[in-house]
């Protein structure tokens, strides 16, 4: 499944999850919002390249003509890149936002008189309305969303960080490819301009950056609607729910099914993400639709037993 959300009069296209029949109602529509905060950070991508291809693009002129090396002395910093941060950084607060509205949801508890369904606000209206939308639901006050902003400054900074050094190091190789294949000026400044454009237009090499975040942004939201005392007491236990597909790694595949009480100290390492791209979920289950699952084989004690080879990817941290 492929999103191609229309924001305004630009298009950009989200990176792709699939999902299949065999994964909980719950975590299908998890992922379904997921896919539209991944589209709104696409579509941040796409502006924030847009704002810097001019200088990049300077830059690599430069480069063709004295050396990759004058790559090195290109910053990302700059008003226009400050404000790119503070709107990944509302892309990610909101989406954690999205995963407490998801739980309150799944759980029947109410959010508000009058709650419009996340995609009405969503479609045909640009990624600043659809955070404002969110950020306007009664899941955080004024105070928390401030607190949130501040929580995910660093991985918005983060991620203005590995955008900028994608483009130079494709920029770098570009360089290298005109000098070895003797191309002109001219033919070397169209081909950086279609790849500046790339970088504009599709998530492409960065999907796995935007996946991860707002991936992890979501799991966060989620687990902390599940931690509070009034959802809690509704579902007090825990599903790991992976998408099982042709891209779902076998030691996430291996939990799959597993279940615990909302306490069991396990989940510290096994509640998702487990890594890069990871799209597994978390789902809240009332006590006997917990004991229902294990008994009749759709889930099986996490504290029992955890299978051998399950865990996260060696190597991933968790995100705090």
């Amino acid at each position: 499944m492929s999103a191609a959300i229309q924001f305004g009069a630009e298009r950009m296209q989200a990176p792709e999850i699939r999902v299949t029949r065999r994964a909980t109602r719950e975590a299908i529509d998890t992922q379904l919002d997921l896919e539209k905060m991944l589209a709104a950070a696409a579509f941040e991508q796409g502006r924030f390249f847009g704002d810097i291809a001019g200088r990049f693009l300077m830059a690599a002129r430069m480069a063709f003509r004295w050396g990759s090396g004058v790559l090195d002395g290109i910053s990302f910093f700059g008003a226009g890149n400050f404000e790119h941060i503070v709107r990944v950084a509302e892309i990610l607060a909101a989406t954690r936002i999205l995963g407490r509205v998801r739980i309150r949801k799944e759980t029947g508890l109410p959010l508000a008189p009058a709650e419009r369904q996340f995609a009405e606000a969503l479609a045909g209206v640009g990624v600043e309305q659809a955070v404002a939308y969110l950020r306007s639901l009664p899941i955080a006050t004024q105070q928390e969303w401030r607190q949130l902003l501040r929580m995910h400054q660093q991985q918005a900074f983060t991620a203005a960080g590995v955008e900028s050094k994608a483009a130079l190091d494709a920029l770098r190789n570009l360089v290298a490819d005109g000098l070895s294949q003797d191309w002109t000026a001219d033919q070397f400044e169209a081909k950086a301009t279609d790849l500046l454009a790339k970088f504009q237009e599709e998530s492409g090499t960065l999907r796995t950056l935007w996946n991860t975040v707002t991936a992890n942004a979501m799991a966060q939201g989620r687990k902390e609607m599940l931690d509070d005392p009034e959802v809690r007491a509704i579902v007090s236990y825990r599903l790991y729910d992976a998408i099982l597909d042709s891209h779902t790694r076998p030691n996430h595949a291996l939990l799959d099914g597993g279940i615990a009480p909302w306490d069991w100290e396990g989940w510290g390492t096994y509640a998702p993400p487990n890594g890069f791209n990871c799209r597994c979920t978390l789902v809240g289950l009332t006590a006997p639709r917990a004991n229902s699952m294990m008994a009749d084989g759709r889930g099986f004690d996490l504290t029992e037993k955890i299978p051998g080879g399950a865990g996260p990817d060696p190597g991933f941290g968790k995100a705090a």
